[in-house]
């Protein structure tokens, strides 16, 4: 079974935007996420992705994630026919939806890694968030882009999962620091 290893990070958006000179649009992404039972999985998801780099195409993604120990979660998926997602999609409730833009990224004794920046649209709206997959805990070392704001890996408010169930626009207007 595949294990995820993510850093997480709030971004500057207009500094992103507006210097990031390597940055390309990848994909749009609508989530929709199935309940589960909360003490063994962190998330179930179907993902319908429009994809722009390298090409213009689109298909689904179905996505299971376990729970969080650090950076470190179990995952697993497997892709749909894009109908076969929609018909998925469409028995959910609980979504986001965001712009994807790749960067690549620094990693000392790494190569071809890459920051994975979220631009949310709807109740996520104006959150921006980045990640860092890395292939080890042992990449621990990399440098941090200048739009990089805070690290918020163990802060579960900004998984996707949670931000489908209780979205950013709610908690914002509680007042929360980024």
């Amino acid at each position: 079974m595949a294990t995820e290893i993510e850093y997480k990070f709030t971004i500057n958006k207009k500094i992103f935007m507006e210097e990031e000179e390597e940055k390309f649009k990848v994909l749009r992404s609508r989530q929709g996420y199935f309940t589960v039972k909360e003490d063994s999985v962190s998330s179930c998801r179907i993902a319908l992705l429009d994809h722009y780099y390298p090409k213009k195409w689109s298909d689904a993604v179905f996505n299971i994630k376990g729970k969080r120990v650090g950076a470190s979660r179990t995952e697993v998926e497997t892709k749909l026919p894009y109908e076969e997602g929609e018909q998925l999609f469409n028995m959910t409730v609980d979504r986001v939806e965001k712009v994807r833009y790749k960067v690549p990224a620094v990693v000392k004794g790494f190569s071809g890694l890459f920051w994975e920046v979220d631009i949310y649209e709807g109740a996520n709206y104006p959150l921006a968030v980045a990640e860092l997959e890395v292939p080890t805990e042992r990449a621990t070392k990399f440098e941090v882009p200048q739009w990089i704001v805070k690290d918020v890996t163990e802060d579960d408010r900004y998984y996707n999962a949670n931000l489908a169930k209780n979205p950013y626009e709610k908690w914002r207007k509680a007042k929360w620091t980024l």
